[in-house]
């Protein structure tokens, strides 16, 4: 009996050709798995490094104590005149375990939240255990006995604005090889501190920026007033939402550190109010595609135009960009109608992606005029400025048409395996705007995180993977709004592992991904998450659960899809009672509005807020159809298929095998089920102790064509122990036969 071996895997996914034509270790479908290496990897899981947050030290609200009360409840601390939060940032909620309430003379009482289950533990005076919501911001508090009143009430806390991450930046700190992630949600900054995490950048001058969720934030890190400084400067490109934001630096230098607005004068009575790129170049410090008048909101775009300081110092305002004298800064403009998009340094050059074209904004050594554009290539550009992905030969962006590498010799398209990409980014709500993109050095993998036009997502809800080292591509159902950077503090310990589960720690003990400074891959969602991509083998927590009634969940911004699975936890006083089944692993049924949804289960009890949900990935994979015996006019049979895995200790998944060019409608095994090992079989002495191990499965198959998939099933996907374990495939094996005459 003829074999098909399957190995070497360096196809990956390919939507060029019909799935019989495609090579034989291409796949069809191939979806949070990628090509690594010559074999078939499940995708990373990533962890948590926690919510965007704000920390409030202790505040005296605006309301008091009352009068011969026994309880005090504030409605909302979050809408107390005192706070004022919740009119702008509505899903707002307050973190867990962070709560100190005292009130004054002549009602002194101490309450603080420590248990984390929404009881205010009494601590001191006339206090008594109260209670805490930490969604909607109701604290109840009481006393001993009648309050005589009028008391100063002041509270302590730490709250989750809940807006999406808009920025996961890097930003140059004296030390060598430890740089600083600066976050932004699309009202403040953060800086990552331990042992807490996530706190507002600290500043002199408060700043709240005003722009949508599609209006990411573009830094660069450039010198200050002296060559010695290094300030982080900052645009969102947001001239007209909520009154505009005006381009800042962060000057660590000042005593304290600073925000400080810049507002350069360009001639006469005319200022720099925004751009949507800022590149440091030659000395110079250059905005792309201006914002430029006497005030902001009179301000007139030019989304053709390079705009650069003089050399050396761009912070004096009155004279460092001035575009009349000569020597000191100036302008030009790309002669095209087309908007700039994007823009990055490859090999000493700019290379500008327009919307429909790419340009060199070339250096030339004339104080007079010391840049000019130069044409590149006048059908491929970009459409989203954060997609930009540099590497030595190019850089890499998404436009209308495809994804495409730009140098000086000119631009290409690069996504000929999967050739309709472009069109598959959904158009409405800005989502062109959304898809972001980052490169993975250490696994030498792309990831592009992108809104589909299927289901008309906000959010984007799914992530292209590309392997740059073969050129491969997969999918990823991943929801991220962008990336960055990290570098923790520390060596990881016993006691900071980022794994949920034994079964999700699929990395080595002495991985470098453990130790201090490892250059990590970080992403934010809609909800102000964070996770580190740290190759374990599941999600963490993503999600927030603000009230659960029933089978109805209300987290808002969710961008969960039906059929997908999840996990809750820290639902204190819920109790759930799984329909269909008896697994805490449920599924999404229905998805009425984008801040609701509805599972397989029912919830009873009353709830305090502070719960999350952790989404759940499982592989799905399919092969190419198989046509051995096409051209001599006979079907194919397939009696045996054999797979060559990594050794788990609990992994397994199904095999399906597909009739005909139906998508779905598969055959059952003729002997046993469809469920392959990827462990050793019972008493297999000789397995146990190898590190990959042969599985096979006899499906007694005849079709025209042969497609084999590979996935989970329900049962599969809700036992954790399966479903967390590693996954990686380094060949298949396919005995086949001549079946039937075709005709």
């Amino acid at each position: 009996m003829p074999h098909l071996l399957v190995s070497a895997y360096d196809e990956g996914v390919r939507r060029d050709t019909d799935a019989f034509l495609l090579p034989e270790n291409a796949f069809s479908r191939l979806e949070d798995s990628y090509i690594w290496r010559g074999r078939v990897k499940k995708r990373q899981g990533f962890g948590d490094l926690g919510r965007l947050r704000r920390v409030f030290a202790a505040t005296p609200l605006v309301q008091v104590t009352g009068v011969g009360v026994v309880t005090d409840t504030i409605v909302d601390l979050l809408n107390d005149g005192a706070i004022n939060l919740r009119a702008t940032e509505a899903n707002a909620e307050i973190q867990p375990g962070s709560v100190v309430v005292t009130t004054g003379a002549p009602d002194i009482g101490t309450w603080n939240d420590a248990t984390t289950n929404g009881v205010m533990t009494a601590a001191g005076g006339i206090a008594v255990d109260g209670t805490i919501n930490y969604a909607s911001g109701q604290i109840v508090l009481n006393y001993t006995g009648p309050t005589i009143g009028g008391g100063v009430i002041s509270v302590a806390f730490n709250y989750f604005p809940s807006f999406p991450v808009m920025g996961l930046r890097t930003r140059e700190i004296q030390a060598t090889n430890a740089e600083q992630t600066v976050a932004f949600d699309q009202l403040y900054a953060y800086r990552y501190v331990l042992p807490g995490g996530w706190e507002e950048l600290p500043s002199t001058l408060a700043v709240v920026w005003s722009g949508n969720n599609s209006q990411f934030f573009w830094t660069t890190n450039y010198r200050g007033t002296l060559a010695s400084e290094s300030f982080f400067w900052v645009t969102n490109f947001n001239q007209g939402v909520g009154g505009g934001d005006p381009i800042y630096y962060y000057d660590p230098n000042a005593a304290p550190a600073t925000w400080v607005a810049f507002l350069p004068i360009i001639n006469g009575a005319n200022e720099l109010h925004q751009c949507k790129i800022i590149l440091p170049f030659k000395n110079r410090l250059v905005c792309f595609n201006t914002w430029e008048g006497a005030t902001l909101a009179t301000s007139v775009q030019y989304p053709q135009r390079a705009r650069w300081s003089q050399n050396g110092d761009p912070t004096t305002l009155a004279t460092s960009w001035l575009d009349n004298v000569v020597g000191a800064g100036g302008y030009i403009d790309a002669p095209t109608s087309e908007h700039i998009v994007s823009a990055e340094i490859i090999k000493d050059r700019i290379i500008v992606f327009f919307e429909r074209s790419t340009w060199e904004f070339v250096y030339t050594g004339n104080e007079v005029l010391p840049f000019i554009w130069k044409n590149i290539n006048t059908e491929l550009g970009s459409e989203s400025t954060f997609s930009g992905v540099i590497f030595d030969e190019g850089l890499l962006a998404v436009g209308n048409v495809g994804i495409h590498s730009a140098n000086v010799g000119g631009t290409v398209k690069i996504n000929l395996q999967i050739p309709d990409f472009a069109q598959e980014i959904n158009n409405s709500d800005n989502g062109y705007d959304r898809v972001y993109g980052i490169r993975d050095f250490n696994n030498e993998m792309v990831y592009w995180t992108y809104p589909t036009f299927v289901g008309d997502p906000e959010f984007p809800n799914r992530v292209l993977a590309f392997n740059y080292r073969n050129n491969t591509y997969s999918f990823f159902r991943d929801r991220f709004t962008c990336y960055g950077y990290f570098q923790k503090a520390n060596n990881y310990t016993w006691a900071t592992l980022p794994y949920s589960s034994w079964s999700s720690w699929n990395v080595p003990w002495n991985a470098s991904v453990g130790q201090a400074l490892y250059y990590q891959i970080v992403a934010g969602n809609q909800q102000g998450f964070t996770h580190l991509f740290d190759g374990s083998g599941t999600n963490d927590a993503s999600l927030t659960v603000t009230a659960i009634a029933a089978n109805t969940v209300t987290s808002p911004n969710h961008n969960l899809e039906v059929g997908q699975y999840v996990k809750f936890e820290d639902l204190t006083g819920i109790t759930i009672t799984a329909i269909g089944h008896s697994t805490t692993t449920y599924q999404v049924l229905t998805v009425p509005n984008a801040n609701q949804f509805t599972f397989d289960g029912t919830a009873a009890g009353a709830y305090p807020g502070g719960g999350s949900i952790r989404v759940v990935n499982y592989i799905d994979i399919r092969s190419k159809n198989f046509v051995p015996f096409i051209t001599e006019d006979f079907n194919v049979r397939c009696k045996l298929a054999e797979f060559l895995f990594t050794t788990t200790s609990a992994g397994e998944v199904s095999v399906n095998f597909y009739i005909e060019s139906a998508l779905d409608l598969t055959i059952d095994p003729l002997i046993g089920s469809n469920e392959v090992r990827t462990y050793p079989e019972d008493n297999d002495i000789l397995a146990i102790q190898q590190n990959k191990i042969w599985h096979e499965i006899y499906p007694n198959y005849v079709s025209e064509f042969l497609q084999v998939g590979i996935t989970l099933d329900d049962t599969q996907i809700r036992d954790d122990g399966i479903r967390d374990s590693d996954f990686e495939m380094h060949a298949m094996r396919l005995s086949v036969d001549r079946g039937d005459k075709l005709r």
